[in-house]
Parts: structure tokens; sequence; C-alpha cells
């Protein structure tokens, strides 16, 4: 999670790792200050680069604070798709909720 390190079981190899980690750190900053645009594109590439499920939710949570509640379902449904046994499970499936009552909300305002 956000402002959390980076758990998770890493497959990356030890360099990838370590940049992912300082890659993180930059989205996590960026996060915190409200650049939330900014944050996503560091939790992407620190994806890229070591494939742990909490980047996952770091990027879906990005889409959800820039409202791209599409983007966030996915990504929070594979957050919980790659982490099964995650303990914010009902935290995640409440957000899931609430970003599909919005999306449904969307569709059903006239243009």
């Amino acid at each position: 999670m956000i402002g959390a390190s980076l758990p998770g079981v890493s497959t990356a190899a030890p360099d990838a790792t370590t940049q992912a980690a300082q890659v993180y750190a930059r989205g996590e900053a960026a996060f915190k200050r409200g650049d939330h645009a900014g944050a996503l594109g560091y939790f992407e590439r620190a994806y890229k680069l070591d494939p742990v499920p909490v980047l996952l939710y770091n990027i879906a949570r990005c889409h959800e604070e820039t409202g791209n509640a599409q983007k966030a379902i996915e990504g929070f449904r594979l957050y919980l798709t790659r982490q099964p046994e995650a303990a914010d499970r009902a935290d995640v499936e409440r957000r899931i909720r609430v970003m599909e009552a919005i999306l449904a909300r969307q569709s059903d305002v006239p243009p």
C-alpha cells in the first residue's frame, strides 16, 4: 500500500528490485503531495521493474484519485487476483463497488 515498503514475493533480479524500490519511493512522495498522475507513472514503472502485487493496488489508487473509475476497477481486481489472500480484501472490494457505482451514475447522465 502507499506508504509501505514493497512487500510481496519478488521475482525480479536484485538490481531491478532496488531500482523498483527507488522508483516506488518517488511515487509515494508524489502521491503524498497530491500529484496522483505523477505517482501513477512512478508506480507503473516500478511494477515493470518488479511486478509485486502491492504496486497494482497503488496504481489502482492513483486511477481512483484521478477519476478514472474503469482503470481503478481493473487495477483493484488484478491486485485481488494476484493477491487472493490480501488482508485488505474487504476494503478493496468496497472500493470496487464505489467505483462501479460511479460508472453507473456516469452512464445514467444524459450528454
